[in-house]
């Protein structure tokens, strides 16, 4: 029936009232719209609606400081399922949907596309039942919802590009419009919309179009003037909500969450069982102090209290004082609240993320031996897609979805996946949003974040430990100043001046000038022949330095040592193996020598008598010190810090840390006139060396976007925030340094060849863990002589290739016979 017939059918429809929400009951029509090939349209869309409402129910999450109570949230994210596929009626895109679903290939139209169409109709859905509300939330709500549904079936992008786009879409809009029937289209809103809305807009969809477009530009130059992240958080948690509920009704996997019982007292037993709790040493003994006095705090807590540092020496036990903390947190929220939270445990670097999640594997699984991923799930680009519950193993895209979604208790994940949730653009890094609701976030090594970002991170986190009801637990030896402590942020070691007082178990000896490479090698060569009782570690700036100087310390090497090189142009699986071997003393009782980059920093639990460091800014400097004496031996440990300069000399330094003078001449300025610092002393210099980064940094960059989050320019946001810095093209290689490598990429060979694409990417997804093991990052410079191939994305070393030590060294990895290992490469 066409729009001129729409008054006539009104009056013989029975209206009735649900809730809140009007109601209206027809009679079916003779064919049924499609959603999915296999879905009807009004199924599809009651689904995603009442998910979408059941997540705001069961969510903690609080908006009321801008406006909006819980039960306007539930409507709101009701509507918005309501609306979000509206344009799925138009018999353009029914004719797509029904061919697919008869297994042909049609072509796509413009009149086909569903987005915005049904992004206009939920503006002027919300525009109307929010009518109510007080500005300027009521003038903002209608465009979240235009933008979340516009975009649910790609990426968030600037909002207010996105409201500019209606005026090229008019045409589009009639021609659709003008299409749909009538009948068919209340059919499927039945019980969902009163038929005055769907007749509303049939009728106003132009006056709808227009006022868009007539206000947007003073209400988001508004938001962008007001600095205001609120709203941000409430686009992202909708968005979230949609993409979810959208994704699990397509996908008919029932995640509907159970909490599983994870014990506060997990910890406990575990450190009992490793007789952690009777300590025999010093270091124990402080770590037993220090797990006492941070689980004290639990009693004394202030409901108001959301931001805590933990922040104490390295080798003190933090990563399961924090977990313990956490979990006994947990339970004492859920007791009081009834409401259970997610533990979010975030690190920077891959090297440490399974090692920690084997830890906490060990913990959780005290009790619980069949461990599934509702309880743990690790979360990184190259996690196993392997998702189990019980007996019930998920196929690999099932897995993906799941895993993605932080479907579990506890989730052990990176700062990339966390952050990138905040401050991208991207549909499956957002669609978790929703799940950090009311979690208790663990942010591990926080130090490693860039200073230009902390202003921004500061903002963002005090608002989701505001609104969002978030627990966050900034964890360090090194606390940075994102928060003043005492005013912004608890401490939950309060004593913790003492343990760093009575740590005293090593020195630094800073050596003022340059040095060459080749003087620093000789230095460092006659002392480990000297002391042959002495492990070390001597960690460069660059990738090519580091392969320089395990060249010519184990070039005619005379000495009995055991010499290990770490970086990331060596594979993955290997890295970890040498890792492992490092760590295992019985298998290498003699003198061991590690040559590495910065990878050794944060959280690879490694021990050794004497350290050799590049010069770095303090921060790093302080990180690589916690792998000497860490486990505070019998004799003092050693730290030698060297400005090291290439043969053109330029320092290391000036490679790597690009855009960070400020931390480089901090640092020179806080060491200036020392020549040996005391654990202790160190401490201070720490502090001192923060205090100075606050007073010198530039807020410039966060201010710009916190501009972007507060305007709701998604886009800008994600060109503008990378955690991780890239200043040269990579390129993906895999390596197959051994015969089950070869299986893996002939896998692979084979895969590529699938011509469904489904069928490809799950074929995939079961080796994907595995094939990564053998995967680095080179400069694009190599592209041509890895066969680096433009449609898989990536380059290829063969065995035999590996044999003639063209490409890859067994030892030191990826270094192509006629790179210059004098220069600087960028550590990945």
């Amino acid at each position: 029936m066409s729009f001129s017939n729409v008054m006539e059918i009104r009056s013989g429809l029975q209206v009735h009232t649900t809730g809140s929400l009007r109601m209206v009951s027809v009679s079916p029509s003779s064919e049924s719209l499609l959603s999915h090939p296999d879905r009807l349209l009004g199924q599809h869309l009651k689904d995603v609606a009442k998910r979408s409402a059941l997540i705001c129910t069961e969510s903690p999450v609080s908006f009321l400081s801008i406006g909006i109570s819980l039960e306007d949230l539930r409507r709101v994210s009701f509507l918005i399922g309501v609306c979000h596929d509206f344009g799925k009626a138009t018999p353009y895109f029914q004719e797509y949907i029904k061919a697919i679903r008869d297994g042909k290939r049609p072509k796509k139209r413009r009149e086909s596309q569903h987005g915005a169409l049904s992004a206009l109709f939920a503006y002027a859905v919300v525009r109307s039942r929010f009518s109510h509300l007080t500005s300027p939330i009521r003038d903002i709500l209608p465009y979240i919802a235009y933008e979340v549904v516009r975009r649910h079936h790609g990426d968030l992008h600037n909002c207010t590009d996105d409201v500019v786009l209606l005026r090229d879409d008019g045409d589009i809009f009639a021609r659709q419009i003008a299409s749909l029937d009538y009948d068919q289209t209340i059919d499927a809103y039945n019980g969902l919309l009163d038929t005055e809305v769907i007749a509303g807009f049939f009728h106003g969809w132009r006056q709808e179009l227009s006022e868009a477009l007539r206000t947007s530009n003073r209400i988001f130059r508004r938001l962008r003037k007001s600095l205001d992240v609120r709203y941000a958080g409430l686009i992202l948690f909708c968005y979230s909500v949609l993409l979810s509920a959208d994704k699990e009704s397509a996908s008919g996997l029932d995640v509907e969450r159970r909490p599983k019982a994870v014990c506060g007292e997990d910890v406990d037993r575990h450190r009992c069982r490793n007789k952690f709790d009777r300590p025999e040493n010093t270091m124990n003994k402080i770590r037993n102090e220090i797990y006492a006095e941070v689980i004290g705090q639990l009693d004394c807590l202030d409901p108001a209290e959301h931001i805590f540092s933990l922040n104490l020496p390295t080798g003190t036990g933090k990563t399961l004082t924090g977990l313990s903390f956490a979990l006994k947190l947990r339970e004492k929220i859920g007791k009081e609240t009834g409401f259970c939270p997610r533990i979010i445990y975030c690190l920077p670097y891959l090297s440490i993320i399974d090692q920690n999640s084997q830890v906490f594997g060990e913990v959780l699984g005290v009790n619980n031996p069949s461990l599934s991923s509702e309880v743990l799930l690790t979360h990184h680009h190259l996690t196993d897609v392997s998702y189990t519950t019980g007996d019930e193993e998920y196929d690999p895209e099932e897995s993906q979805f799941l895993i993605e979604g932080w479907n579990a208790e506890v989730i052990v994940t990176t700062f990339v996946q966390f952050f990138h949730m905040l401050f991208s653009s991207r549909n499956r890094a957002h669609r978790r949003y929703h799940r950090v609701v009311g979690s208790i976030v663990i942010l591990d090594e926080v130090q490693t974040l860039p200073h230009r970002y902390w202003e921004l991170i500061r903002q963002t986190l005090s608002m989701l430990a505001k609104d969002h009801m978030m627990y966050i637990i900034l964890m360090t030896a090194t606390q940075p100043n994102i928060f003043k402590v005492g005013e912004e942020i608890r401490e939950l070691a309060p004593g913790r001046e003492a343990y760093f007082q009575v740590l005293d178990r090593l020195d630094l000896y800073v050596h003022h000038g340059q040095v060459e490479i080749d003087t620093f090698i000789r230095i460092v060569r006659e002392d480990i022949a000297k002391h042959p009782e002495n492990d070390y570690l001597i960690v460069m700036n660059t990738i090519a330095s580091s392969q320089r100087v395990f060249r010519d310390l184990t070039h005619q090497q005379e000495d009995g040592a055991t010499y290990v090189y770490l970086s990331t142009r060596v594979v993955p699986k290997e890295r970890l193996a040498r890792i492992m071997r490092i760590k295992d003393k019985n298998l290498n009782p003699g003198q061991q020598v590690i040559v590495s980059t910065q990878l050794i920093e944060a959280g690879v639990d490694i021990d050794v008598d004497v350290v050799y460091r590049d010069f770095a800014p303090l921060d790093s400097i302080n990180q690589v010190a916690g792998r000497c004496n860490r486990n505070f031996g019998g004799k003092k440990g050693m730290m030698h810090l060297f400005e090291i300069v290439d043969g053109t000399g330029k320092p290391y330094y000036q490679y790597i840390y690009k855009g960070s003078e400020i931390l480089i001449q901090n640092t020179k300025d806080v060491l200036e006139g020392k020549e040996c610092i005391t654990e202790a002393e160190f401490v201070m210099a720490i502090e001192e060396y923060y205090a100075r980064v606050s007073d010198a940094k530039s807020d410039d960059l966060s201010k710009n976007l916190i501009e972007h989050l507060a305007a709701l320019e998604f886009e800008d946001l994600d060109k503008g925030f990378h955690l991780i810095d890239s200043d040269y093209p990579k390129y993906s290689v895999f390596v197959a340094i051994d015969e089950e490598a070869e299986k893996y990429w002939e896998s692979f060979c084979r895969i590529k060849e699938i011509e469904e694409r489904s069928e490809r990417k799950k074929a995939f997804l079961r080796i994907k863990k595995n094939f990564f093991e053998y995967v680095i990052a080179v400069p694009s410079k190599f592209r041509n002589m890895v066969g680096y191939d433009e449609m898989t994305g990536i380059g290829y070393i063969s065995l035999e290739e590996i044999h003639q030590g063209l490409l890859y060294d067994e030892e030191i990895g990826f270094s192509p016979v006629n790179e210059n290992t004098g220069g600087g490469t960028l550590i990945l």
